[in-house]
């Protein structure tokens, strides 16, 4: 069994763990966000087990890796569902200078990565990853410039979650990029691993930000 493949089956499981988790809490609590949460996990559970069963039966990535990229992708809809879901709306009518730079940033990343890759995937990946991005750092200005009150305090961890997922997704597609060099590898697995922690994590940030 392959570095890629371990990682991908320990991702898989606890993507998998985190999915029923998130589920089960959605209906004990009868809680929009958590069926938000638990659909983000259920699809990007989906787009995980294509590209590990490939990896398992085959050892080597997937052809047609577009089946895992639907499933990844769409569950960054619901995880955008959440945040909006989450924002106060004061929250939702903050927009600091900064936060223009999200689009700067996306774009030009999707301008690097389509020399490497569909131009049509990288725009839609752009725009869903800004989404992300804008909303994830709007909460987090928005919290620490004194704004709101404790229960918008509380909505820090998830913040910081989704952030730090949207910055390790650009590292490994960045890796990957070069994955032909053995440090980029190293890298891409490190960053892998990196984001199993941070879907894990996602299931304690949600439950202080709408605890009751």
């Amino acid at each position: 069994m392959t570095t890629e493949t371990l990682i991908n089956l320990i991702q898989l499981a606890a993507t998998a763990v985190c999915m029923v988790v998130a589920l089960h809490t959605a209906v004990k609590r009868e809680s929009r966000e958590w069926t938000l949460l638990g659909l983000f996990y259920a699809l990007f559970f989906m787009g995980d087990l294509y590209w590990s069963l490939m990896l398992a039966f085959y050892g080597h990535t997937p052809s047609y890796f577009y089946v895992s990229e639907i499933g990844w992708y769409s569950s960054y809809l619901f995880l955008d569902l959440l945040l909006r879901q989450l924002a106060s709306d004061e929250e939702a009518e903050y927009r600091p200078k900064p936060l223009w730079a999200v689009p700067v940033f996306t774009a030009a990343m999707a301008v690097f990565y389509m020399q490497y890759g569909d131009f049509f995937i990288n725009a839609i990946v752009a725009v869903l990853m800004g989404f992300l991005l804008w909303r994830s750092i709007r909460g987090l200005s928005y919290i620490s410039s004194g704004h709101g009150t404790a229960t918008d305090a509380a909505r820090r961890c998830i913040y910081l979650c989704v952030l730090v997922f949207c910055m390790i997704e650009y590292c490994e597609w960045t890796a990957s990029c070069f994955m032909s060099g053995e440090d980029a590898r190293m890298l891409y697995y490190v960053f892998d691993a990196a984001m199993t922690l941070v879907l894990v994590l996602h299931i304690p940030a949600l439950g202080k930000a709408v605890q009751k």
